[in-house]
């Protein structure tokens, strides 16, 4: 996370800077739990019934 804020600086809006901090929570938490973070991704995706979940909310 920090070398991303040191290339780019900031975020270039709320949703993209939000969308980040959520992803890397996601991985985060899968790391810690020793989990594969690709595979807990995987499976936020798998549970939602087809439906498009928007970040935001």
């Amino acid at each position: 996370m920090k070398i991303k804020l040191k290339n780019s600086g900031t975020s270039r809006s709320d949703l993209g800077a939000d969308a980040f901090f959520d992803l890397h929570s996601i991985i985060e938490t899968a790391k810690k739990h020793k989990q594969i973070p690709f595979e807990a991704i995987r499976a936020l995706f798998s549970a939602t019934d087809s439906t498009v979940v928007s970040i935001a909310e």
